[in-house]
């Protein structure tokens, strides 16, 4: 075996390196040919969820979910709210609840329970 590697080495440079090149391209143009190209990513028609988010977790829900969809058209976002401290909620309250949702744009009927 060393006495090939010596014989190999005696050899000039450019007859050295010629013969695995030409093997290496024909074999990468072989590969190229015969492989399929990646499939595609699928997509689908939508998705939906449905779950409690505490208070706490709005701003990273919104960060982390829904801003990458926020951009573009299709985001739907439907908000229930309960809100049932044990000592009851102020008249004041729920007007200023009211005024709120108004300034935004929505529909300020609120349902007392």
């Amino acid at each position: 075996m060393a006495e090939e590697y010596l014989k190999q080495e005696q050899k000039p440079e450019s007859e050295r390196r010629a013969e695995p090149e030409d093997k290496r391209e024909e074999e990468t143009k072989d590969d190229k040919d015969t492989t399929p190209p990646p499939p595609q990513p699928a997509k689908i028609a939508g998705i939906q969820w449905a779950d409690a988010v505490p208070s706490q977790k709005w701003m990273n829900f919104y960060t982390k979910v829904l801003s990458r969809f926020a951009g573009g058209a299709g985001l739907k976002l439907t908000v229930q709210v309960e809100v049932s401290p044990a000592d009851g909620i102020s008249r004041r309250a729920i007007d200023e609840t009211r005024n709120a949702l108004r300034e935004l744009g929505l529909e300020e009927k609120i349902t007392e329970v």
